[in-house]
């Protein structure tokens, strides 16, 4: 009989099964995955599959995906008695996840491996299930559970590039559910490499002791009360550059958590901040600051808000999304540049792209006759979606000027843009 043949039966069986049914389901004490080698068990450590895929996934938002570097594609997995520590980095940014163990292994045991394969396998698993890590004397891995196994490669512990920091100089506390100020300035930074000191959410101080956030890409700024209370410590402390890649970590993993924010030495860097990190009892991320100096935001905020209308904040972020998609939709360029005019206790919208063009009626608006600026439209919505209330002031100093929109938490600035001057308005408003 051929050796083969029953491979190819069961080769067969999962493509028929995959053609009926859409997808294959591996039998019960079935299908096992295994390489070649068959090295002996060194220690063993067991886990619910909730657990470990939980940490996996965690960790995975840092693990790079391109690149030229081994092991900043694998996580670094420790465990002993006390549970399991799992660490990603990409030299920039580390974060370690910890979860309790089942059952501890014998003894102290640390291994890397990559993160997608056994994450894919385990992620559909009920969460209770056992799941046993060894490691092997031929260096490979093995995560098994009721009816699979899984063989992977590992690098060593000792290659890991952990990040040495040094102590927490200063810091906050941040409630569960605290982070919109992040996320109504987060998307205002810059991502050009040129003015790489652009490229992240600047971290700053009130003299009462409040920590604010603040960004900008040139084109437009925001600037966020935050309502943290920032602990005792060097007030130069707080005037450093998060990245963005460690921003958008910050607001996706630690929305629903409350956590502890520190500004942390580098090693041997005395009183001077290196380091950011953001702490919970079960996951914490480190990250480089960018070392640069920020510009000076607040001169960039009017002061003189004389020119001013007010209008529906509602009818307004509908009127700008309208002129957006009109002007992707037969223009060449992403910019959409929008004029905004006032005129006998109206607002219009004014739109011209390639010989074509848009006029908008948003409503009954209160100003002054003749008020009017040129914008580009996806930065004022921006701005304007992330106000409260139902009616929202456009102010500027005078002609030409920023545009600014404010309320108690959060002031933005949109710089205008060259339009051409409006024309008298006969719109009426749709019955």
């Amino acid at each position: 009989m051929d050796e083969n043949r029953p491979h190819a039966d069961g080769r067969r069986h999962r493509q028929a099964a995959v053609r009926r049914h859409g997808r294959y389901t591996a039998p019960r004490g079935g299908v096992r995955l295994q390489s070649v080698s068959r090295g002996r068990r060194l220690s063993e450590f067991q886990v619910s599959a909730g657990a470990l895929a939980g940490v996996l996934k965690a960790v995975s938002l840092v693990v790079e995906r391109k690149t030229t570097i081994p092991i900043l594609s694998h996580v670094l997995l420790a465990a002993n008695e006390q549970g399991l520590s799992v660490s990603a980095t990409n030299l920039d940014m580390q974060m370690d996840a910890t979860c309790r163990l089942v059952a501890p292994p014998s003894s102290p045991l640390s291994f890397t491996i990559d993160p997608r394969a056994p994450l894919a396998a385990i992620v559909n698993l009920p969460r209770d299930w056992p799941v046993k890590v060894s490691l092997r004397d031929d260096g490979s891995a093995a995560i098994a559970w009721e009816w699979g196994e899984m063989r992977l490669l590992t690098l060593p512990a000792s290659d890991f590039p952990a990040m040495k920091t040094g102590e927490a100089l200063a810091g906050f506390e941040v409630a569960d559910g605290g982070l919109k100020p992040l996320d109504d300035v987060r998307l205002c930074l810059s991502t050009e490499e040129t003015r790489y000191y652009l490229n992240g959410v600047f971290l700053d101080r009130t003299q009462e002791g409040e920590v604010l956030l603040v960004a900008t890409d040139g084109h437009r700024l925001g600037a966020a009360r935050t309502g943290w209370e920032a602990s005792a410590g060097d007030g130069n402390a707080f005037k450093v550059i998060a990245p963005y890649r460690f921003c958008a970590v910050w607001s996706s993993a630690f929305r629903r958590k409350a956590h502890r924010f520190e500004f942390i030495a580098g090693e041997g860097a005395g009183a001077f901040v290196k380091y950011v990190r953001i702490a919970t009892d079960a996951l914490t991320v480190t990250s480089k600051i960018i070392d640069s100096t920020f510009p000076e935001w607040r001169c960039v905020v009017p002061s003189d808000r004389g020119r001013c209308v007010v209008v529906a904040r509602e009818a307004l972020v509908q009127g700008l999304n309208a002129a957006t998609r009109f002007c992707r939709a037969v223009g060449k360029t992403r910019s959409a540049s929008t004029t905004f005019h006032y005129e006998d206790g109206r607002a219009f919208l004014t739109v011209a792209q390639e010989g074509q063009s848009l006029d908008l009626d948003i409503g009954a608006a209160r100003g002054p006759d003749g008020f009017w600026f040129g914008v580009n439209a996806p930065y004022l919505t921006y701005a304007a979606q992330r106000m409260e209330g139902d009616e929202l002031t456009l102010a500027q100093a005078d002609f030409g000027s920023p545009l600014v929109l404010w309320s108690d938490k959060a002031e933005f600035v949109v710089m205008p843009l060259r339009t051409e001057a409006p024309a008298k308005k006969q719109l009426k408003q749709a019955a």
